[in-house]
């Protein structure tokens, strides 16, 4: 079931990454794996209370770790209450110890959320140098360039964008 999940999680089919997921019982490394997903498979499906419910018992298990620090950051988020959020989210996003990108993901979209769009551009713009992060943060760093009318910004963001979609992306023109 964890494997299973994890590569259903990986194509983003949550619907059926969820009934695999929720099969993973236990508390060590690879069921904790499986409450990240399953949490993060609730959060994409606006399923909130199951995600909290999730992420409350995984900082039970494991109280420092920043998987389940940030998945229940983003619950308090999508919930309205974004101070509690970047509260949570703040200490784990320091570029000295090892960093957790989607920490910092997250917390960009708190203080975009919060108005505070020039450290939304700072901590999108720390995250996109992340293989695997690039393009999302690119384009939110983007998004948050056209809220700040850096229109120039925001296009030359979006070009190197481009950079990171693959080659059979046909929502990306040649």
């Amino acid at each position: 079931y964890y494997n299973l999940g994890v590569l259903l999680w990986e194509r983003g089919l949550c619907s059926r990454a969820i009934d695999a997921l929720s099969k993973v019982d236990g508390t060590d490394v690879y069921a904790q794996t499986a409450m990240d997903h399953l949490g993060d498979c609730y959060l994409k499906r606006n399923q909130v209370q199951q995600a909290g419910n999730l992420y409350k018992r995984f900082l039970t298990v494991a109280p420092n770790d920043p998987r389940a620090i940030t998945g229940m950051a983003r619950c308090y988020a999508m919930t309205g209450d974004l101070e509690r959020a970047r509260s949570m989210l703040e200490p784990i996003v320091n570029p000295t110890q090892s960093v957790y990108p989607p920490a910092y993901m997250a917390l960009g979209e708190v203080q975009f959320a919060m108005g505070d769009i020039d450290q939304a551009i700072e901590s999108f713009t720390d995250v996109s140098r992340y293989p695997g992060y690039e393009r999302d943060a690119l384009m939110r760093l983007a998004e948050m360039y056209r809220q700040k009318g850096d229109i120039d910004a925001a296009i030359a963001t979006l070009e190197t964008a481009r950079n990171y979609f693959p080659p059979t992306d046909t929502t990306v023109p040649n």
